[in-house]
């Protein structure tokens, strides 16, 4: 079932040429990559075009998760970079586990999010959860992510621990919750800093485009 053969792994990278990294010039950043002014300063960030370093890590079943198993599935996918203390993150995840709807009084909330649960539902979307710190601003574990998935339960939602910090560094956002969409082949076709309504409103125009 692995396709990591099919699609070149352009791995993580290693300061000061790698995403996330600080940058002065887009000349120091990789392929693909611009540096862009964050909140302290520059740093080296992805474009649309980039592929998706593979990443393996341990999902809330604890077995091993390959990135990459998503590919060629004609799915978008949606990944969400988390930690389990932003209030944020809760009120996303609760909304998605059908337990609670605090994030529709939240002010980032917008009625036109409400359509990307029923595509999470009908497996329209592949929509991965990755965490990389826990209540206490330790590095996730698989109780991290555990108790997370018992307390927003959603079968289609798979969530990762990211102790290491791997792809939080790569999109490096500025704000938690914060939804990139990526393509079936990887590729990356909405990056975004902060929030999710720059990868729902291009996951919507994807899937109406494919209709």
């Amino acid at each position: 079932k692995s396709t990591q053969k099919e699609i070149q792994d352009p791995g993580f990278g290693v300061c000061p040429k790698a995403n996330g990294c600080e940058c002065e010039s887009s000349d120091t950043c990789p392929e693909n990559s611009e540096c862009t002014q964050l909140f302290r300063g520059k740093n080296c960030t992805p474009k649309t075009g980039s592929t998706v370093p593979q990443f393996i890590a341990i999902d809330q079943y604890g077995e091993e998760f390959d990135l990459y198993s998503l590919a060629h599935q004609g799915k978008p996918i949606l990944l969400e970079i988390c930690s389990s203390y932003p209030s944020s993150c809760k009120h996303l995840s609760g909304w998605l586990a059908n337990t609670s709807d605090e994030a529709k009084e939240q002010k980032w909330w917008k009625n036109k999010f409400e359509r990307v649960k029923g595509l999470v539902n009908n497996q329209d979307v592949h929509w991965v959860r990755i965490i990389h710190l826990d209540e206490n601003k330790n590095p996730a574990s698989l109780e991290t992510i555990q108790s997370w998935h018992e307390n927003y339960p959603n079968k289609n939602i798979t969530i990762l621990a990211d102790p290491e910090k791997k792809l939080k560094t790569w999109v490096r956002p500025t704000g938690l919750p914060t939804v990139i969409l990526v393509d079936e082949n990887m590729v990356l076709q909405q990056h975004s800093l902060r929030g999710l309504e720059e990868a729902l409103d291009a996951l919507y125009a994807y899937i109406d485009s494919n209709l």
